[in-house]
């Protein structure tokens, strides 16, 4: 027999996967999602660093810092796109060198929220991830409901 419990316990964990991995992605995540209801400013920027890292798989990823005045305070940032992992590191790296004059994209009240692409990249991406956890969360719900109306007819 099923084990309600469990089912219930590991639909809390996917729900906790969902939670923290918005979390440790909201800039991503907000700049994808709710794109065209962000209201840009800009700010001249400068690159200040600009070279190549690799991730867990090896796969080489620009690293590129850059500083930007907004607001009357200076802010650093390294975002470049909403696409997180998906830079290519060769194309970025000859895009930005170390001392390119830039324009910085912020949220206007948000200097903190700013990126040099503002353009959406990996929305289909996203909705794909987001349609796939609404049916796996709606599976859940009607497989509890199924356990549910068998353990009623016991």
């Amino acid at each position: 027999m099923f084990n309600l419990r469990a089912v219930i316990g590991w639909a809390l964990v996917l729900l906790a996967w969902v939670v923290l991995t918005i979390f440790l992605y909201h800039k991503d995540f907000k700049g994808i999602v709710f794109a065209q209801w962000i209201e840009y400013e800009t700010a001249e920027g400068e690159i200040i660093e600009s070279h190549e890292s690799y991730n867990a798989r090896g796969k080489g990823l620009a690293d590129i810092d850059y500083y930007f005045l907004a607001e009357g305070d200076v802010y650093r940032s390294n975002k470049i796109n909403f696409a997180g992992d998906m830079r290519e590191s060769e194309h970025y790296l000859q895009k930005y060198p170390v001392g390119q004059r830039v324009t910085v994209y912020y949220e206007k009240g948000n200097p903190d929220f700013s990126v040099l692409e503002p353009e959406n990249k990996a929305i289909w991406a996203l909705k794909g991830v987001l349609l796939t956890g609404f049916f796996i969360l709606i599976y859940i719900y009607y497989f509890i409901m199924s356990v549910i109306q068998k353990s009623k007819r016991v």
